[in-house]
């Protein structure tokens, strides 16, 4: 099975009313992002937790809160990439993470991924997040859906 990401940018003002209605504002103010990415999108979330491990909070921003209250009929997992991440930038480096680190997680996680391609699928992630965290300007957010 496979999962479906999309990028969007959207004012950081438009956070409140995009957790009462998202697909519809994401629909009317956000800007879809051209991102490519090869992988199910079921890969991001295990390197999201990796990130974490290591104190690389990607997942966790100033909008929590009211991430919270996304209505319970939002079934996708959503993470708001905003320019307070951007101190996370140097962190966010492909080469400082080896494969079995992936292959664990993706494993722990039971992603369905040939371990010979987990190395790969694990940097893209952090290269498609880097470049995303790298692009956010300072009044927006990059909203990233899963599902």
């Amino acid at each position: 099975m496979s999962a479906v990401v999309t990028f969007n940018s959207l004012k950081a003002t438009s956070v409140p009313e995009f957790t009462r209605d998202p697909a519809a504002v994401l629909e009317k103010l956000g800007t879809p992002l051209e991102v490519s990415f090869d992988w199910s999108a079921y890969v991001i979330l295990p390197v999201l937790e990796l990130l974490g491990d290591r104190g690389i909070t990607l997942h966790t921003s100033q909008y929590d809160r009211l991430l919270g209250e996304v209505p319970e009929d939002d079934d996708r997992f959503t993470v708001l990439l905003t320019p307070q991440h951007r101190e996370f930038l140097p962190s966010l480096d492909p080469d400082a993470f080896d494969d079995a680190e992936f292959r664990d997680r993706f494993a722990e996680d039971r992603i369905e991924l040939d371990p010979a391609e987990a190395g790969a699928a694990g940097r893209d992630v952090i290269i498609l997040l880097h470049d995303c965290v790298a692009e956010v300007a300072d009044d927006e957010v990059i909203v990233v859906r899963i599902g």
